[in-house]
């Protein structure tokens, strides 16, 4: 986006994208806007659920958090669920585990934090969504940092 690579996971089942190419009709919206609160907190909590999940990048697991998003956005019968229901991601593939671990994320929704996210929105092309880092994860890992230097600066004053 704006020559700037991020990571991101489709919204639509239907439009296509094509790498390399310039596109002006997107717009930048948060979540809430473009997908209604109920899915944009749902979302919003699979991204945090599965965020140290997707920290080990391999294609099964990109595709079972791009299937629990879906999941999220299109399922239009009974509770979210890879193997249930209207949407469903193929039995016995082998992003079987994976898909597991989302089924799972999936199952305890309304129990994690939400991390915002970002959506790119056009009519004519793929909507993309992409985490943002939230201003208190930044100070956590800023606290982290401080503190991480404070205990080795204390071993090396008491050796």
């Amino acid at each position: 986006f704006n020559g700037v690579s991020f990571e991101s996971y489709c919204s639509d089942l239907l439009q296509t994208f094509t790498f390399n190419t310039v596109y002006t009709d997107y717009s930048v919206m948060t979540g809430t806007a473009a997908y209604g609160a109920t899915k944009a907190t749902q979302i919003g909590e699979l991204l945090t659920a599965a965020g140290g999940f997707a920290a080990s990048v391999s294609a099964s697991r990109s595709a079972a958090i791009q299937a629990g998003i879906w999941e999220i956005l299109y399922e239009t019968g009974g509770p979210l669920g890879l193997g249930t229901g209207t949407f469903k991601a193929a039995p016995g593939s082998v992003a079987q585990a994976d898909l597991n671990v989302v089924d799972g994320y999936l199952a305890n929704l309304g129990s994690y934090a939400t991390t915002s996210f970002t959506a790119y929105v056009s009519r004519e092309h793929q909507d993309f969504i992409t985490a943002v880092p939230e201003p208190e994860t930044y100070a956590m890992m800023l606290a982290g940092l401080l503190a991480t230097g404070f205990v080795a600066r204390r071993q090396r004053a008491r050796a």
